[in-house]
């Protein structure tokens, strides 16, 4: 994976090249997501590694890949490739910025280009003496309207885009997934860490409080367990209840008395 410091040097100079990978990686991409969501996962799993072939960091492909792998009970090759998920996100985050913002000028410049073809059109086209544009002229006119027009929704869109990627960090989906692989692969420890990290990210993340205070249950932490299932209570979120009873029969017989 290249340096942060170099990723701007490297995109001046292979614009064009990266650009074009980066489109066909894309495309694999979503062909392999459409599948996934069909439940389709040999055919999701040939679509997201045709597309790493195209581009090693592309982290989404990645996270398929590992949640696939997770599917087939394959915990150490998913393990794999979520930690490279996580490791490349920042990156394709950077660079797909990048590339959208320069995607963005291009738009602008075309879009300004258009305008001024616009406005000498206007200026030199023949009219009928009620001033109204003769047919062949009207449709030009139209014509140069319409890419206008269409060139601003496009400019909406990537914009929107290049917001949420300049809000973006590491999803709290891709330190659940950790957190479950760990988990089966009875890194419990481990496991614990990435749980955390996903509520830290996302505090309403109810799957993750229900396995933290399972960690703890089997570690004999019934307190501790207590106090995650209720701080999800108090954010909203359901919880096992059967399982909030055996923590607090667990509790009861040890003696101990949650606190509340």
């Amino acid at each position: 994976m290249p340096a942060s410091g170099n990723i701007e040097n490297r995109f001046n100079i292979q614009d064009k090249e990266i650009y074009k990978k980066f489109k066909v990686a894309h495309e694999f991409f979503l062909k392999g997501k459409e599948y996934f969501s069909k439940n389709k996962y040999k055919k999701a799993q040939k679509e997201f590694k045709k597309c790493i072939e195209k581009m090693p960091e592309y982290a989404d492909a990645l996270f398929y890949l590992s949640k696939i792998y997770y599917k087939e009970g394959k915990f150490s090759i998913a393990l794999e490739y979520i930690e490279k998920a996580k490791c490349n996100f920042k990156y394709m985050n950077r660079f797909k910025l990048y590339l959208f913002k320069n995607q963005l000028l291009k738009l602008k410049k075309k879009k300004k280009n258009l305008e001024e073809k616009l406005f000498k059109f206007e200026q030199s086209s023949d009219t009928w003496c009620d001033g109204t544009p003769r047919e062949k002229d009207a449709g030009e006119k139209n014509r140069l309207q319409s890419e206008i027009e269409k060139i601003e929704e496009e400019t909406i869109e990537l914009e929107k885009e290049i917001n949420n990627i300049s809000k973006t960090d590491i999803p709290p989906d891709y330190f659940f997934l950790a957190g479950n692989i760990y988990f089966k692969l009875k890194k419990f420890k481990e496991s614990l860490i990435q749980y955390l990290e996903t509520i830290k990210r996302n505090p309403q993340y109810g799957n993750a409080y229900n396995n933290i205070a399972f960690l703890y249950y089997i570690e004999e932490k019934y307190e501790k367990a207590l106090e995650y299932l209720e701080m999800a209570e108090k954010k909203g979120i359901k919880i096992n209840s059967e399982f909030k009873r055996a923590i607090l029969k667990a509790i009861n017989n040890k003696g101990n008395k949650p606190s509340r």
